[in-house]
């Protein structure tokens, strides 16, 4: 994992530890509460997903998306099957066919046009209306698919990270660490707002609460199959999100993660970062949920696992840092929204997957060490995984 990134997840970290440190759970369990142990992954065997995923999509960036996108921080899958793809660093969204080449594209401006964000915080796809909602600390903006602007408003009185529209009148907010003691007598992780107008807030600290977390966890909300599960951040319990009910469904915790608490006692942001990187502690990074399977990607500095676990028969199917799909072979996906995976590649890390033999079913130290070496700024490749 890149330092940066490493840098944010602490520094999230720290705000959520000043705020209380204390598990949050709702009233009680689901009946069909689980508790899932998911053993480390590996890192020289390739492990083929065809049969487990519908398809994988191959998309190679322009010149131009490639010198204004370095990194992939969200995307959104158009009914169109184009992209719309944004980086937080450069400020710059832009909508990419399927060739890679850009449509159109905003970005940041920090001069005072009312029209644009000057820093993107976090960004939603509203699809009942059509829209991408971006906003930064202060303001909402709202454009339509072809990029035009189409009103800016205040963000939500309360405080909060990340936004999921549930449905054309009802939007879910991830909340987990804040206080929000203007609208509640005591903090919750999760709050619904319907027609703009605060409805209700869920998750508070009860007695069962599983004693240690898993650190990490950039995404909250996740979507497969018409299922929305929350999961709030360096937590280790999953909820099930069906308005007006939040139930936790399940707890799943990696061998070797830590409770916060254990991260936290190191001072100072390059301690912790030093601290996860000599334990090997693994981070959730992220992930999609039905009622059949659970998928995630995990991060043991600088490695990726994505792992695929049978909820009915408890069995791991896959728990791999390379993945085969017919003909390609892949690392770990990085993000995930509604039905797809993503992971990016440059164009050598490519190259060097296809000198491998199509039916390798392992690799050497020495391949996958120059693999994780070639992280230049060359044309990036997007592997599209549809689940």
């Amino acid at each position: 994992m890149h330092l940066k990134a490493l840098t944010i997840i602490f520094l999230a970290l720290s705000l959520l530890t000043c705020s209380g440190n204390q598990p949050f759970v709702d009233d009680a369990p689901h009946q069909s509460f689980s508790n899932y142990e998911i053993p480390l992954g590996s890192k020289d065997k390739v492990a083929n997903i065809t049969s487990l995923v519908k398809n994988v999509t191959t998309v190679k960036l322009s010149d131009e998306v490639n010198l204004k996108i370095g990194s992939v921080s969200f995307f959104f899958v158009l009914d169109s099957m184009d992209m719309i793809i944004g980086d937080k660093n450069t400020g710059w969204i832009l909508r990419i066919d399927q060739h890679g080449k850009a449509k159109w594209g905003i970005q940041a401006d920090k001069k005072g046009d009312y029209r644009y964000y000057t820093s993107i915080h976090e960004c939603a796809f509203d699809p009942f209306n059509q829209q991408l909602v971006v906003y930064d600390f202060t303001h909402r903006f709202y454009y339509d698919l072809s990029g035009n602007f189409i009103k800016v408003e205040r963000n939500a009185k309360f405080t909060s990270r990340q936004m999921y529209f549930y449905s054309n009148s009802d939007i879910v907010y991830s909340a987990q660490g804040l206080k929000n003691f203007d609208y509640f007598d005591t903090p919750k992780q999760l709050i619904w707002e319907q027609d703009n107008e605060l409805k209700s807030g869920y998750i508070e600290e009860t007695f069962y609460a599983p004693s240690s977390v898993m650190v990490g966890g950039f995404e909250e909300f996740s979507k497969l199959n018409g299922m929305l599960t929350y999961h709030p951040t360096f937590r280790d319990t999953f909820y099930s999100v069906d308005l007006p009910n939040v139930y936790p469904d399940f707890t799943l915790r990696l061998k070797g993660m830590e409770t916060t608490d254990d991260v936290m006692k190191m001072e100072g942001v390059i301690q912790k970062l030093r601290y996860v990187y000599d334990r090997d502690i693994p981070l959730l990074q992220c992930f999609a949920v039905d009622s059949n399977k659970v998928l995630q990607t995990y991060i043991i500095p600088p490695t990726f696992f994505f792992n695929v676990f049978d909820r009915n028969t408890e069995k791991i199917l896959v728990n791999h840092q390379f993945l085969k799909f017919k003909e390609h072979i892949i690392q770990a996906p990085l993000l995930y929204h509604d039905g797809y995976f993503l992971t990016t590649l440059t164009q050598d890390q490519v190259d060097h997957c296809n000198q491998l033999d199509k039916n390798a079913a392992s690799v050497s130290k020495a391949w996958r060490d120059d693999f994780l070496k070639m992280r230049g700024e060359e044309s990036k490749v997007l592997y599209l995984i549809e689940v």
